[in-house]
């Protein structure tokens, strides 16, 4: 027997401490470099046109290492990654999916008119980057992990557990320079919206719904951060991005409500 069919074998056997393996050697891969070389300092600008090239490079290496995980584990179909969607619930996530699709190129014609010389390119380079961050999370999390807790726990508990893992795992930001308010924000929005991103896995049978809402959300919020730099350059008023008020705690709630409603129904959907 091979390794790879071994680690097979182990992973179809004890799906939950497969996945626990796989979260915590990726914390670990997080991490360490910081550990070793000390925080990043906080003037790094990952959006920035010569950092931009590089950043999506690297995370399309990521995007690239969870896939060959979850194949090597044999979970390509348990992940979601391959397989049947159920057409039902494609539909029920395309209404949660075109909204955001429409805000993000709201803001992106605003770049466009702001700055028509580089934003075009900038823009295609960070659709880029979020559709490899969002494989990279969204088959650790949604995938391997959700599927590995739901062999131990009941279904809100796996996605309970999986979620604020997913939440507390954006701390690892902090040791990147992020300030901790924003830090502590981002652990809270993740948990609320990786609530809805299971959901949509869910609802879907697939984990390519909740990957395009994830790519289209982080481009939308990526988006937005350079229009809005580019307008205080400019001397337009533009909002502080730290000060979120009431659209920062509103916009996390209804991510969490509507990540409730799918999976509530999903389960009549299903059960009945």
């Amino acid at each position: 027997m091979s390794l790879i069919q071994r680690l097979q074998v182990w992973a179809r056997d004890d799906p939950a401490r497969a996945a626990a393996w796989v979260i915590g050697l990726f914390l670990a891969y997080s991490i360490l470099p910081v550990v070793f070389s000390g925080p990043a300092g906080a003037e790094f600008d990952y959006l920035a046109p010569d950092a931009l090239p590089v950043v999506t490079r690297f995370q399309w290496i990521h995007a690239a290492a969870t896939i060959a995980i979850a194949g090597a584990l044999g979970w390509w179909a348990s992940t979601g990654l391959t397989g049947g969607a159920d057409v039902a619930g494609v539909r029920f996530s395309l209404w949660i999916i075109m909204p955001v699709i429409t805000l993000f190129f709201m803001v992106t014609s605003l770049g466009l008119s702001l700055e028509p010389e580089t934003f075009g390119d900038r823009i295609g380079l960070i659709l880029l980057l979020t559709l490899a961050i969002s494989i990279t999370e969204e088959v650790l999390f949604r995938g391997v992990l959700f599927h590995g807790m739901r062999t131990r726990a009941t279904l809100w508990r796996a996605v309970i557990g999986s979620s604020l893992i997913f939440g507390a795992f954006h701390g690892v930001n902090a040791f990147y320079g992020q300030d901790g308010m924003t830090t502590a924000y981002q652990i809270i929005f993740a948990a609320c919206i990786g609530v809805l991103f299971c959901g949509l896995r869910l609802q879907s049978g697939s984990l390519w719904p909740p990957i395009v809402l994830h790519m289209m959300w982080n481009a939308y919020v990526m988006a937005a951060n350079i229009v809005s730099d580019s307008q205080r350059n400019l001397g337009d008023v533009a909002p502080d991005p730290g000060a979120m008020g009431w659209p920062g705690v509103i916009v996390p709630l209804i991510m969490l409500w509507l990540g409730c409603v799918a999976i509530i129904r999903w389960h009549r959907r299903t059960v009945a």
